[in-house]
């Protein structure tokens, strides 16, 4: 009996050596949706079919390594005490997670998430389900709702470019060496394709024309035999054509973007002193690849919603200028009326536009024929502009102070520059949160999609990505998911905290969860607050 006993205690502690150990979560209490850090030993050098569960539903895993894994918590868990485990070919024993509710609007900002991206250098993709996709780098590509639960990840799939959406719900991304994914609305990945060997990495792109196919443009540098340029792709992943027309940048790959219109595809290229290669603004017919015409501009190119082309920098890098889609220069206007460098600029579907610069502090509003509506210099504050509403009444940014105190996100009325409303920027982990790169408005334009990095945490890579109610009237309290919208499923997530007693339905805050909530719920959702 002694030796049976004492072989099942060895079978059984051999049994936990050669398997997956969990150690530690990180953090031990996390909310529905956030990111956590399982730490153990013998997790595998990749997922490959493996997974992370909580209470035995699976994790969306953004990371895998033999001795750490990234996961997210899946939001269908229950609140309380949970179970996690690594399961391989057998589950792991378990470690305890404390899953918290998701916290509720903080001002302005309707949710936050940790997201696997050192920082972002693109602004995320809405598609028309609203649906967020968020790449950055070091991380995956991810698929977030408009109430900021995470649907899906593609690992491998991020990267310093921007994500584009088509509007079947396809997803392209691209990777090293000209490569471009298509990625189901459901996380799976339909086609890949690489570049031949001639091709350098995408500096501008993916997007998706109005014929569907995708444009992007690669890096052409003849020191480094790399000459494909610019190329577009069928659907199906199949290439349509690619044009050499010593295309480069001199600079980090922001997320420059080509844009559309009469039939042709535009895109910047330059971007500071090439050495070799042209530096300008381009158009490309969209069914040949062909030139139609060259001119001077840097910086990201922006189109109104009469076809018109913004850009910022001529070849001396001093205008803010406009060309109309045929390549008419329509208005040039020299940096010196604002006395400054440019910190920011963007461009309403109106051809309202805003400027800020980077140094002496000015902050101005164009309009469409170029002319200087207003401008105003705050000495005591840098700016950095984010966004504008479709119909150009308001603009986003961030105000940083000369002193080094809190930043402030602030939304400006394009009418006269007043602050119409401000906020402190988070601080997150001992660190004033900021953009490296512009957000995406949500299709009502009620709601900016934003990456925020402190930058300062290499070690373990990982940023924010903000839903920002940018809208003049604030965040609606019959806005239950907190997703920026006021509709019937708000409806449904309150009758549901309603029927459980849960006491974030007290939505009169009388201290009880009763009939009365319900009609004061109802009165304050079909006057959408």
């Amino acid at each position: 009996m002694r030796l049976v006993l004492t072989l099942a205690i060895v079978s059984a502690a051999a049994g936990h050596a050669v398997g997956q150990t969990i150690t530690q979560v990180l953090p031990g209490a996390a909310e529905r949706s956030a990111r956590v850090v399982v730490v153990g030993s013998e997790f595998g050098a990749s997922q490959s079919g493996s997974s992370v569960t909580v209470d035995g539903i699976p994790a969306v895993v953004t990371w895998w390594s033999d001795s750490r894994i990234h996961a997210h918590v899946p939001h269908e868990a229950e609140l309380g005490p949970a179970e996690v485990r690594v399961v391989r070919d057998q589950s792991s024993e378990p470690a305890e997670l404390s899953v918290l509710p998701r916290a509720g609007a903080d001002g302005r900002i309707l949710w936050r998430l940790q997201v696997d991206h050192l920082y972002s250098l693109s602004r995320p993709a809405v598609a028309s389900d609203g649906t967020i996709y968020a790449t950055g780098v070091g991380g995956p590509l991810y698929a977030v709702t408009p109430s900021g639960e995470v649907k899906w990840v593609v690992q491998n799939a991020g990267g310093a470019r921007p994500a584009t959406v088509s509007s079947d719900g396809t997803v392209y991304t691209s990777g090293a060496g000209g490569a471009i994914s298509a990625i189901s609305a459901e996380g799976g990945v339909l086609w890949s394709y690489r570049a031949p060997s001639n091709a350098g990495g995408v500096f501008v792109g993916p997007n998706v024309g109005p014929d569907g196919k995708i444009y992007a443009v690669t890096q052409e540098e003849p020191s480094l035999g790399t000459d494909f340029g610019a190329f577009a792709l069928h659907p199906d992943g199949t290439l349509a054509w690619s044009r050499s027309g010593g295309y480069n940048q001199r600079r980090i790959a922001y997320g420059w973007e080509v844009v559309f219109g009469g039939g042709l595809a535009y895109f910047i290229t330059g971007q500071g002193n090439p050495i070799n290669g042209n530096h300008g603004v381009h158009a490309l017919d969209l069914g040949s690849g062909q030139e139609s015409w060259m001119l001077p501009g840097t910086g990201r190119l922006q189109r109104d919603g009469a076809g018109n082309l913004y850009w910022l920098g001529a070849i001396n890098n001093n205008f803010i200028g406009s060309y109309a889609g045929d390549g008419e220069q329509r208005w040039a206007v020299s940096y010196n009326d604002f006395v400054g460098q440019p910190g920011g600029y963007v461009v309403a579907p109106s051809g309202a536009s805003y400027y800020c610069t980077s140094t002496f502090t000015t902050l101005a509003a164009l309009a469409p024929d170029g002319s200087t509506r207003w401008q105003h210099r705050d000495f005591n504050h840098l700016f950095d502009l984010h966004a504008v509403t479709p119909d150009g009444e308001r603009f986003f940014g961030i105000a940083f102070p000369t002193d080094n105190t809190a930043p402030e996100m602030r939304l400006w009325s394009g009418d006269d520059g007043s602050v119409l409303w401000r906020q402190d920027v988070p601080r997150e982990d001992d660190a004033w949160m900021a953009p490296q790169w512009e957000g995406q408005l949500s299709p009502d334009g009620r709601v900016l999609y934003i990456t925020l990095s402190g930058n300062n945490y290499v070690q373990d890579p990982y940023s924010y990505l903000y839903a920002i109610d940018v809208s003049e009237a604030g965040p609606c309290a019959a806005d239950i998911d907190g997703n920026g919208s006021v509709n019937t499923l708000d409806v449904l997530a309150f009758l549901n905290a309603w029927s459980s007693g849960d006491e974030a339905a007290d939505f009169n805050a009388d201290g009880a969860v009763n009939t009365l909530d319900v009609l004061a719920y109802l009165n304050a959702w079909s006057a959408r607050c």
